[in-house]
């Protein structure tokens, strides 16, 4: 199979063959697969009528925990306008990394902001007891970005729609208040390895956030905690296949047809063999 066919397109942003390679097991998802996964959420969100959920790349909290950053910069990623508008926005994701130690690499872990719960939570398949509370400051530090008060002046505009009257002063905490929690019983993967493999996990659910994917039910016909490998391999499936044959992907019906061809092609070649 020819590596420079082209199986996705979205606006400018495309996908050949081989760059879903990195989606094979064993391998490790690119950076820019991660970049697209966020603006496929943006993208899907725009196509409904009510806009829930905001999902921004790592190049986002890159660009704000930068100290020479430009207010210009973050205002192009966040006010945009598939935006979901204060009253109905409930999730924001943002992709997050940190240096391992050990390797030196980029270990990507997940900020999930729960708006109606009131939440911060820090999905992180390897914390360890010397990244944990770094990780708490840098996510904090995006999530409230004091210098343009991105994701804080836009939340804190809800609560003045929504929620004057859910605690006891009258209103609930500005985000910058809010501290970050790390979920407990995500496994630890004792390594860093699978760790944008965890954050695609929950980038998947959009709207539909859970602290327990695992548990849900579309997972419970295998008993993935206890084969973690064969749930990466489902993680690599649904991304490959969210992004070729969705219509996120402008080529989705010619990637569906070409499919086809090819599968019976392969049914008729083992109808020869003896």
């Amino acid at each position: 199979m020819n590596p420079s066919e082209m199986l996705f397109k979205r606006d400018d942003m495309k996908l050949e063959r081989e760059d879903f390679y990195c989606l094979q097991p064993g391998q490790e998802p690119s950076a820019y697969v991660m970049q697209l996964m966020a603006y496929k959420t943006s993208w899907t969100q725009s196509q409904l009528q009510q806009r829930t959920v905001r999902s921004l790349s790592l190049h986002f909290s890159e660009f704000v925990l930068d100290p020479d950053i430009d207010d210009s910069q973050v205002a192009a990623f966040f006010f945009q306008d598939c935006l979901p508008r204060p009253t109905t926005l409930r999730y924001t994701y943002v992709q997050m990394a940190d240096k391992v130690d050990v390797t030196g690499e980029d270990h990507f872990y997940l900020v999930v902001v729960d708006i109606n719960g009131g939440k911060m939570w820090l999905m992180d398949c390897y914390p360890t007891d010397d990244s944990i509370i770094r990780r708490k400051y840098a996510a904090k530090s995006v999530v409230s970005f004091p210098k343009l008060g991105t994701i804080a002046a836009y939340v804190t505009c809800m609560f003045r729609e929504k929620f004057l009257d859910l605690n006891l002063l009258g209103h609930r905490p500005p985000l910058a208040e809010w501290n970050p929690e790390f979920v407990l019983g995500i496994p630890n993967m004792g390594n860093c390895y699978k760790d944008k493999l965890w954050v695609l996990l929950w980038l998947q659910m959009e709207q539909y956030f859970t602290l327990n994917p695992i548990g849900k039910k579309r997972y419970s016909t295998i008993t993935y905690h206890n084969n973690i490998d064969l749930l990466a391999d489902k993680i690599r499936i649904d991304t490959a296949l969210g992004f070729a044959a969705k219509h996120f992907n402008q080529m989705r019906d010619e990637f569906l047809q070409r499919a086809v061809i090819d599968w019976n092609s392969k049914r008729t070649m083992a109808d020869v063999l003896p």
